[in-house]
């Protein structure tokens, strides 16, 4: 576990990173996808991951020293669609759901996602209010985007529904997380972190690299000491990283470097 943390430190110097993953036998790269790997689109539907990302993914696979692990909000669907043949650890539904090269789908949580069903009326009722916004509903969680609708709907209408949704009766059953143009309702107890921490076991890695665009997968960066290199993209806020990037589009020319 890290201790107290550090100032950020935005000048991050690509030989130093090079150099000790060159040197590094057993290296663990954890990478966000939405906002890191692809731009963050005004519905999710609209991503499909481009050749240049599948290029970068196939590289890093490519060393067998390498332990790739990309994680997500997006269902196993998505998954399937577009990732599912590459040979890295898949990692959907904030951690609820994982799949390893050769493997199923397998969880290492005991969950109960009940309360979807009798939460989910309350944010069909938003889309029906706001027109353009919809709801995606998943496995283990749920979701109100409403990017689309942005310049309709005032900040402080935004706060009466997040406190609405906090007051509903089934409220200690779920976490809520406000996004760039969304708000997620989660199964408690599950989240990037939990997996990473629960995932890695007793495994061993002399070079660590995570970047995470969102506070929610930021979770992750709590697990590694000082050491490892944990990047948030475009941070406007309080972060546990010890570098930032300040736009998605340098993640890509950053991952190229690691030959």
């Amino acid at each position: 576990m890290r201790g107290p943390d550090i100032a950020v430190r935005k000048d991050m110097r690509v030989g130093d990173l090079t150099s000790k993953y060159k040197a590094a036998q057993q290296r663990l790269i954890i990478l966000d996808y939405d906002g890191v790997l692809v731009p963050i689109a005004s519905h999710p539907g609209l991503t499909v991951p481009s050749a240049e990302v599948v290029k970068t993914i196939r590289n890093l696979e490519r060393d067998k020293r390498n332990t790739v692990v990309l994680v997500s909000n997006r269902d196993t669907a998505y998954y399937e669609k577009y990732l599912l043949d590459t040979n890295i650890v898949l990692v959907a539904e904030n951690g609820s759901l994982h799949h390893q090269p050769g493997h199923t789908w397998k969880s290492v949580f005991k969950y109960n996602s009940s309360w979807i069903a009798k939460v989910a009326p309350a944010l069909n009722e938003l889309s029906s209010r706001y027109e353009g916004t919809f709801v995606q509903r998943r496995k283990t969680s749920l979701a109100w985007y409403y990017s689309t609708a942005k310049n309709k709907i005032a900040f402080s209408e935004l706060r009466q529904v997040t406190t609405a949704i906090r007051a509903l009766v089934n409220s200690n059953e779920f976490s809520v997380y406000h996004g760039d143009g969304f708000i997620e309702l989660y199964t408690k107890g599950i989240d990037a972190g939990s997996f990473i921490a629960r995932w890695i076991g007793g495994r061993e890695y002399d070079f660590i690299m995570s970047i995470a665009e969102s506070r929610l997968d930021e979770s992750m960066f709590g697990l590694f000491t000082q050491s490892a290199f944990l990047i948030r993209v475009c941070s406007g806020g309080f972060t546990h990283a010890n570098y930032i990037l300040d736009k998605q589009e340098e993640v890509l020319p950053l991952l190229s470097h690691l030959k």
